[in-house]
């Protein structure tokens, strides 16, 4: 059975390193060969209730985040140590 990969993002960032981490995680999980949603919290009230209420990030306004099966596995700075770790994969597929 698959996971449920889900990405939370914004399209409207104008933080140059929210848009290079998104992107950065997009490429790992498409090198994973992982499934996944991303979802644009600029537009869906919903999407940032959800973050607001289940993520475990210091700052749960900070994006890109990452959740599986609907449980918070991480931020940009703790999928990459996980990626280093060779952890990420097995997490996600």
């Amino acid at each position: 059975m698959s996971k449920k990969v889900v990405l939370y993002t914004s399209s409207v960032a104008g933080n140059v390193f929210v848009n290079k981490n998104t992107t950065q995680i997009k490429t790992w999980l498409l090198a994973f060969k992982a499934p996944f949603t991303e979802v644009d919290c600029s537009t869906d009230d919903a999407a940032r209730q959800f973050l607001q209420d289940n993520s475990k990030a210091t700052n749960t306004r900070v994006l890109p985040q990452l959740f599986v099966d609907g449980k918070y596995l991480g931020d940009y700075a703790v999928l990459e140590e996980l990626v280093e770790a060779g952890e990420l994969k097995a997490l996600v597929v």
